[in-house]
């Protein structure tokens, strides 16, 4: 069984073509909220890269796992342009846009890399 989602992780799930667009708050692009109804089948097959998973706490209804990732180019490689999928994964607090662990395909790993380029002088 798939665990919790982690930063990097390249996952894939038939749930991701279900859902609504939202504007993504302030000074972020719009973001897809992963859940019951409209979809877009395309979402379903596509890979996306997990950029942020984290536990929240929700006073009224207690901690959940919030992730976001964005949508990869067809050939796997990183588009920062990509859509991006908001859901919470199925250890808190129940969410019409939860996802299920058995409902998602972990395909692979990606990572950061930070190059060096040149030193930038003092203004």
């Amino acid at each position: 069984m798939y665990r919790k989602a982690e930063v990097g992780d390249v996952i894939q799930s038939r749930a991701f073509a279900h859902g609504s667009s939202s504007n993504g708050g302030a000074g972020r692009p719009p973001i897809y909220l992963v859940g019951s109804g409209k979809g877009e089948s395309s979402r379903g097959g596509a890979w996306y890269v997990v950029e942020e998973a984290s536990e929240q706490v929700i006073e009224s209804l207690g901690r959940s796992w919030r992730v976001e990732a964005r949508r990869l180019k067809s050939d796997g490689t990183y588009d920062p342009q990509g859509e991006r999928i908001s859901f919470y994964q199925d250890d808190g607090i129940y969410s019409w846009n939860m996802v299920r662990r058995s409902q998602i395909n972990l395909i692979g790993k990606m990572s950061v890399r930070f190059v060096w380029q040149r030193r930038l002088r003092a203004a």
